[in-house]
């Protein structure tokens, strides 16, 4: 397991659906799914770190409004260590709210079922505006 202060200072953060991930200033990329911080990549060699963090904090900015009210929505619902299961399930099956509720407490972790529900009406409207925003970066660059 890695540890943050052993990688210098963490220059960025960004909350995923599955996780979070931490650049930090050696130009390690270090992700978190609950069961602490793990090595998962590196800026390749002549990439400065800095200027990589000035990017990757605008790209966590630009994402669409949704997708951060469904990863709030995630993290209201679960622990870190279980979200990636929940986010799974909510993306095989975000009209089945119960079914989803049912495989959670399979893991014998209990979740509210309005969480849930809020999760999968989030999750839908997500899907819809990252694909309207990558539609638009695409006509952009046309």
């Amino acid at each position: 397991m890695a540890k943050l202060r052993s990688h210098g200072t963490e220059l960025a953060r960004r909350e995923t659906p599955t996780g979070r991930i931490a650049l930090m200033s050696d130009g390690q990329i270090l992700k978190n799914m609950g069961n602490g911080w793990k090595l998962w990549k590196r800026l390749k060699p002549g990439i400065d770190a800095l200027q990589y963090a000035e990017g990757f904090k605008a790209r966590t900015q630009n994402q669409p409004t949704e997708l951060k009210a469904y990863i709030k929505a995630l993290q209201t619902a679960c622990d870190l260590e279980h979200r990636w299961k929940l986010h799974t399930l909510i993306e095989s099956m975000p009209s089945d709210p119960d079914g989803i509720w049912a495989h959670m407490d399979d893991y014998s972790y209990s979740l509210d079922l309005e969480d849930i529900c809020a999760a999968c009406k989030l999750y839908e409207s997500a899907v819809q505006a990252v694909k309207t925003a990558n539609e638009r970066r695409i006509t952009d660059r046309a």
